[in-house]
């Protein structure tokens, strides 16, 4: 406690963590608090804690000797997400996410996503197709969400770059340059149904992504996975996808219109609402981490295998969560749901 109250003071009086540990050193020799400790302290004051007393907390005591562990570890990295933070210190990760936002006041931001600035008629538009999105869903629910499929497609760089940073409240995040075009990097399209159920394909090195391509490999895909012992008298499944130039092609609604699926709308500019933004794509960049592949099958199969550790209760969980996030942009009359 001692300490505490010396370590305020020369805060106060604008010392650097080192400055004050070294003072700490000097006086209390091999009897004073560490610099990880001294760090911790100092942020807490910066934050605008004022009492050096010990909280009282309701969970276990021994989970506080994990703060400035955890503390220490995103200041070597900010990057680091609270799974992995998990993972590093055999804690659950309802622990780690307590440590984080309550003992070190600390928030988890987006580096790069700039919300579009939507006008009225835009909000509008996302309200209507919002409710449109949610009455299916909810009819698809009571037959246990059977014949529905949901997708799109997204790069996977070889070389995986941070994308959200551990910041103090208030604080900006940092910026970070995009990634060169020229960045080795593969088109990964997935669809999945509520039950688990995925369609997963790789575009070839090479071969660019078009509405022709979309067509001739997406679609069959996806009949196959819808019926995969062909459609013998079985009502069309509803196919959902964003509003990308690739999928809304003459091309390709020529071809749905003569395909097994009927179109759910998608509202422009509205990845908040689309289950494989808000969703999907996100967890399973966040599960692969930072990460550098040398090898293209090293990279697919990585995806894969996280797509398979996924079980039935996470996909239904997802469908769910998409139904929660339509019911906030009609309530918010449009706003984007964060």
């Amino acid at each position: 406690m001692e300490q505490r109250c010396v370590i305020h003071f020369l805060f106060l009086k604008n010392f650097k963590g080192k400055q004050i540990h070294a003072e700490l050193m000097e006086v209390y020799g091999p009897n004073a608090y560490s610099y990880e400790s001294v760090k911790y302290w100092v942020k807490q004051f910066k934050l605008g804690r004022t009492d050096v007393n010990d909280e009282d907390r309701t969970g276990r005591p021994q989970e506080l000797a994990f703060v400035p562990l955890v503390d220490h570890i995103i200041e070597k990295d900010p990057y680091v997400s609270s799974r992995q933070i998990g993972k590093m210190l055999q804690i659950t990760h309802n622990t780690v996410i307590k440590i984080l936002t309550e003992n070190l006041g600390r928030e988890y931001r987006h580096l790069r996503w700039v919300p579009h600035c939507l006008n009225q008629l835009q909000k509008h538009n996302r309200v209507v197709k919002a409710k449109i999105i949610l009455d299916i869903l909810k009819e698809a629910r009571e037959s246990n969400f059977k014949g529905i499929l949901t997708g799109d497609e997204s790069w996977f760089v070889f070389t995986q770059t941070p994308t959200h940073q551990w910041i103090v409240r208030g604080e900006i995040p940092d910026e970070i340059e995009e990634p060169s075009r020229f960045q080795k990097k593969v088109m990964v399209t997935i669809f999945v149904t509520p039950d688990g159920k995925y369609f997963i394909d790789f575009l070839p090195k090479g071969q660019k992504y078009t509405a022709d391509y979309f067509c001739q490999n997406i679609i069959p895909g996806l009949e196959d996975l819808a019926f995969p012992n062909g459609r013998i008298n079985e009502r069309k499944w509803l196919l959902h996808f964003d509003n990308s130039p690739i999928h809304k092609a003459k091309l390709t609604i020529d071809n749905l219109d003569n395909s097994d699926f009927d179109l759910i709308p998608h509202p422009a500019y509205s990845p908040d609402i689309a289950l494989m933004d808000f969703g999907l794509f996100g967890t399973i960049k966040e599960k692969m981490g930072v990460y550098q592949y040398d090898d293209e099958n090293e990279l697919k199969n990585a995806i894969i295998e996280i797509l398979d550790s996924f079980g039935k209760d996470f996909f239904e969980k997802l469908f769910l969560t998409w139904e929660e996030r339509l019911k906030i942009c009609i309530s918010t009359n449009g706003e984007y749901v964060q």
